[in-house]
């Protein structure tokens, strides 16, 4: 029986049972612009490490491009094939078997080499087209295979185009199969493969190749898990002349793997809940050498602000590569693979990002591929949380006996903030059946082991949006509500549906994930995090901050207030304003004194924000206070 879910864990709590499933995702990325139409010539080659299919290469966008899938990936970046259309869904006609992907070349010239003094092309020319494949994805770091194995009846082709007679000639295939039969077979996971393009008919100005991916779907009748499946995974299609079936490595240098964040719990965190202890001590970064030899390589990274300014950065020099020998044979020394990280963000900043550009490099002028030499992580600093890094590699769950399950994440706030909704991402399953989940939001305060004291629930019901691939959708809370220190943010779902929540595997945030089914909460064993942002008050944007910097001291108390707070510090004739989350103006007042105070007892609860302005027009910082009830 195929598994139509990546992991399988069972779980028990109190009178009934629980499991947390993995499933594929469903989606699309939509190919990069560039030259769509025109002539393409010789050498062809695509790494995929643009992060979308180069529309100056491939026709349509059926197959995707994706980091983190393949199990040691020859380099960063992957054309994927699997089993949904170009529109992210699911392909509509199902049988046994039928034709799914496509990844199609553009027309290559192969009538001339367009060089002067260049006879045309020919059999003679030793003409080569050469990939890596692989199926089903990696394992990930933290447990699991990412990614669905083909089936024996399914098969990944390679065919070429002939003009003279208007068809699609077979001409390479491989059946469905394991990762670990392929690793059996040949000592590699990735296997290389190189076709001759040595008959006459191709040598003309029609030439096309395509890979196509043969899979099936089996069928379930649990509503929500039939996701994607039978994943295939292409990476250096490299087609040139005066080639040999046995050049094995090309000279490359480059990176395998994304660039990450440098913070330790986060890839992105609202501007002012961050300090300096979020830092972590090293990067990681993931180097290959593809060449038979060892070469001298040049490793470093640099930060740049939201002007593209430089904030930091780091040379480590040159270092020997090893030669690519066999898969895992990656670059070693500390100074290129852990760099160490001996900068800080600023701290008290307003909402921004930040690039980490890390750049690797053979020698001084680099290798002829140089697309996979720079990878980019974009830190943000905004408004909101997140543990994962904006893609998908499996859509998360809870299956139960029970009538409801409860999903709670784990977040740290330093300083008090005010939560005014939740951004999320589901995978569609097949006919968006986990369309009809049916939950509510839910806060809690921090207990002995995990969520405690619920402090927001809501009234109403609300069921699954769905967009393109890792699309988030905004779920505006009730009312907002104040929050500080450890808390828990989550959902109550009702029923035992599957939810299909997009889950990050790159990112492992499980120690910040909990689950209950009946009475105890559980703490996630599924390795990854989940595509769930909470969203605070992006008060730089509110028009409310302080473009003069604080030269009276401010102070509210009590802070928290109930029925009202004072302002002290203010002068005679100073404008008192108050917002709340919102911006909304509450009250505006004149001080009589160097003591204001503010009545609030109708206040909702709530975070707001007081406003000085000096009768000169001088603004002083928003301080912030905190109205219960």
């Amino acid at each position: 029986m195929r598994r139509i879910w990546l992991a399988l864990v069972v779980l028990w709590a109190v009178h009934v049972s629980a499991q947390e499933v993995l499933m594929p995702v469903v989606g699309r990325h939509q190919a990069s612009g560039g030259k769509q139409s025109g002539e393409v010539t010789i050498p062809f080659f695509d790494d995929f490490a643009g992060g979308r299919l180069d529309g100056r290469l491939w026709c349509g966008s059926q197959s995707d491009v994706t980091d983190g899938w393949g199990m040691y990936p020859p380099t960063v970046g992957v054309a994927k094939l699997d089993a949904v259309d170009e529109e992210g869904v699911l392909y509509q006609n199902i049988s046994s078997t039928f034709s799914a992907d496509t990844l199609e070349s553009r027309t290559i010239r192969l009538d001339s080499v367009f060089e002067p003094f260049q006879e045309a092309l020919g059999p003679s020319d030793s003409l080569y087209l050469t990939f890596y494949y692989t199926v089903g994805g990696r394992l990930s770091s933290f447990g699991g295979r990412i990614g669905d194995e083909p089936d024996e009846q399914d098969s990944l082709v390679l065919e070429f185009y002939s003009k003279e007679s208007g068809e699609w000639v077979k001409v390479w295939g491989r059946g469905g199969c394991s990762a670990e039969e392929l690793k059996t077979a040949t000592g590699r996971y990735w296997q290389r493969v190189a076709v001759a393009v040595a008959e006459e008919r191709y040598f003309n100005d029609g030439f096309r190749f395509r890979f196509r991916n043969i899979c099936s779907l089996d069928p379930t009748t649990t509503a929500g898990l039939t996701g994607n499946s039978d994943q295939w995974y292409v990476d250096c299609v490299y087609l040139d002349k005066d080639r040999a079936h046995n050049d094995e490595t090309e000279r490359d240098v480059a990176f395998v793997e994304p660039a990450r964040s440098l913070l330790k719990n986060y890839c992105a965190m609202p501007a002012r809940q961050y300090r300096r202890t979020e830092m972590v001590e090293n990067t990681e970064a993931l180097i290959t050498n593809r060449y038979s030899v060892t070469v001298a390589s040049h490793y470093g990274y640099y930060v740049l602000d939201a002007r593209g300014d430089t904030l930091y950065s780091y040379d480590g020099g040159y270092e020997n590569a090893p030669p690519f020998e066999n898969e895992g044979d990656y670059q070693r020394s500390g100074y290129h693979a852990r760099a160490a990280v001996d900068f800080c963000y600023p701290e008290n900043t307003l909402m921004t990002r930040y690039k980490v550009v890390h750049v690797v490099k053979e020698g001084v002028m680099g290798d002829q591929f140089k697309a996979n030499d720079t990878v980019v992580f974009e830190q943000v600093f905004e408004d909101y949380y997140a543990f994962d890094d904006g893609s998908a590699e499996s859509g998360y769950g809870l299956t139960s006996t029970s009538s409801n399950v409860f999903l709670a994440a784990e977040y740290n706030l330093p300083n008090a903030d005010t939560l005014l909704k939740v951004k999320m991402c589901f995978n569609r399953a097949r006919d968006g059946e986990n369309g009809n989940v049916r939950f509510r939001i839910v806060v809690w305060k921090a207990g002995t082991n995990g969520p405690g004291e619920v402090v927001y629930r809501d009234e109403m019901l609300r069921q699954p949006q769905f967009g393109g691939l890792n699309e988030f959708k905004d779920y505006e809370l009730e009312r907002p509500v104040a929050l500080e220190g450890l808390v828990y943010i989550g959902l109550e779902q009702e029923g035992a549906d599957y939810l299909n929540l997009g889950f990050d595997r790159n990112y492992n945030h499980s120690d910040r994930l909990y689950y209950r089914i009946g009475s105890e909460w559980q703490r996630a064993s599924a390795a990854g995090s989940i595509m769930f942002r909470p969203c605070f008050v992006p008060y730089e944007t509110l028009g409310i901050v302080s473009v003069v910097r604080e030269e009276r001291e401010l102070t509210v108390f009590p802070n928290p207030a109930r029925d009202r707070f004072r302002l002290n510090g203010v002068e005679r004739g100073d404008e008192v304003t108050v917002f709340d989350s919102r911006g909304v103006e509450m009250q505006n007042v004149r001080a009589e004194g160097e003591m204001t105070e503010v009545e609030c007892g109708v206040w909702a609860q709530g975070v707001y924000y007081v406003v000085v302005t000096a009768a000169d027009g001088r603004r002083q910082g928003a301080k912030k206070v905190i109205i219960v009830k």
